[in-house]
């Protein structure tokens, strides 16, 4: 697994390039706004999108 994030001048672009996985998904793009309120997945499953969107935001809003 190989992580790569970016820092923009508005938002975090992380990408996870996978190596295997039971879903078949090879690449993860999470883009989160500056102060943490837009989150936006990309993996080319829907549901899954939706799933990571849900649990990223969970952990956003109770995390440490």
């Amino acid at each position: 697994m190989r992580t790569l994030i970016k820092k923009g001048v508005k938002n975090t672009t992380i990408i996870i390039k996978l190596e295997k996985n039971i879903s078949g998904i090879r690449t993860v793009k999470i883009k989160v706004s500056g102060d943490g309120s837009k989150i936006r997945v990309y993996t080319g499953a829907t549901s899954l999108d939706l799933r990571l969107k849900k649990l990223l935001r969970r952990e956003l809003v109770e995390g440490d």
